[in-house]
């Protein structure tokens, strides 16, 4: 018997989002790797594509807070256990394996004599922070697998989960929109110290991850006040606030795209048949868009030396183009994620909660 019961299925709209969402990661990666990125205004879109990473964050939140919070409210140990080992389950054997191909491409593309050089004790050290998902808050110099950084502040939140349902779910709804209130002015806040939300390592990439994260699961609680005359337009305006995000991240308006980007999440719950969200692509992104999340930085790598080789001895623009090498390693880091989706997250999870008697993840 499951001792918590989610409230609600899949919003097919979120898992389009988090299609793109990653897709938009990967892209900023390539440019951050490829000499030559000219592609307009998509440029300057492109180079703010770690704040699709923000995103991550708030869907989290939201989905989470959507799926637990009443069962988290009010707590027993057996539930908490319950979930606490529901979340471990879902993200750490993927987290793992990503954690240990990125270690191999690190050193195969060390013997090639491509990258910084680090001592043996300071990579048995790394590593070990890295297992212990201590690698971020320490802002440790050796990274394997950047993206492994976001992964180790979720689980930080996901522990949090529980106090934070224990402290928002009693609330009214105008107390829930003072603290969104509160958050929404430590995010701007924080740009305004940073300059930046790209802040990746120490305390400052815990509360990034906690402020999106908390974000989220507050707006998820207040989407029952939303007027339910919105629901009949909600994919329009969902479109919109996607627009909305899109624009203020290229024109550099970062606190604005944020907003607009909460409002995306928020409103998009409301609706789970939007077209394009329903396309095959769209939805095979989001389907897979952990595991594209994760591999992409390994497939990266490889693909950096092939193309780097095939373009000298060709003369094809393989990895001096940023289209051709960006399009590349999203086909090449897409395939992965699909084998990685199906035999790690969906294989090596069930095995594992099967081990442990927790055979049902979400």
């Amino acid at each position: 018997m499951e001792i918590i019961r989610p409230e609600a299925g899949e919003i097919t709209a979120h898992t389009a989002l988090r299609g793109l969402a990653a897709l938009m990661v990967v892209l900023y990666h390539c440019a951050l790797t490829s000499p030559n990125v000219s592609l307009g205004p998509l440029t300057a879109l492109i180079q703010r594509g770690y704040l699709f990473v923000d995103i991550f964050f708030i869907l989290s939140g939201f989905i989470l807070m959507r799926r637990y919070g009443v069962s988290l409210a009010h707590p027993s140990r057996e539930v908490l256990l319950h979930f606490w080992r529901r979340r471990l389950l879902r993200i750490y054997p993927p987290y793992v394996v990503w954690l240990a191909l990125a270690i191999l491409v690190w050193f195969l593309v060390g013997i090639r004599g491509e990258g910084p050089k680090y001592e043996m004790g300071e990579h048995l050290a790394s590593i070990l922070l890295h297992v212990t998902m201590a690698q971020s808050i320490l802002g440790l110099e050796i990274q394997y697998n950047v993206p492994l950084w976001s992964i180790a502040m979720e689980m930080a939140a996901y522990l949090l989960l529980p106090l934070l349902a224990m402290a928002v779910v009693p609330l009214s709804r105008s107390g829930l929109r003072v603290l969104v209130v509160i958050l929404l002015a430590c995010v701007w806040s924080f740009i305004r110290h940073h300059g930046t939300l790209d802040v990746i390592s120490g305390p400052g990439a815990l509360a990034r991850c906690l402020m999106g994260f908390c974000l989220g699961a507050l707006t998820s609680l207040l989407t029952g006040t939303l007027p339910t005359g919105l629901v009949r337009w909600s994919r329009s305006i969902s479109m919109l606030m996607l627009m909305l995000t899109l624009l203020a991240f290229t024109t550099g308006h970062i606190f604005m795209g944020y907003c607009a980007a909460l409002g995306l999440v928020m409103i998009s719950s409301l609706q789970t048949t939007g077209t394009w969200t329903r396309t095959w692509l769209p939805m095979l992104l989001g389907r897979v868009s952990f595991s594209l999340y994760l591999a992409h930085i390994p497939v990266m790598a490889i693909m950096v030396l092939l193309a780097a080789k095939l373009e000298s001895t060709s003369g094809l623009p393989l990895y001096t183009s940023y289209p051709l090498f960006a399009s590349v390693v999203v086909a090449a880091s897409v395939v992965v994620a699909v084998f990685s989706w199906r035999w790690v997250e969906i294989g090596l999870t069930a095995r594992v909660g099967s081990i442990l008697g927790n055979r049902r993840l979400a």
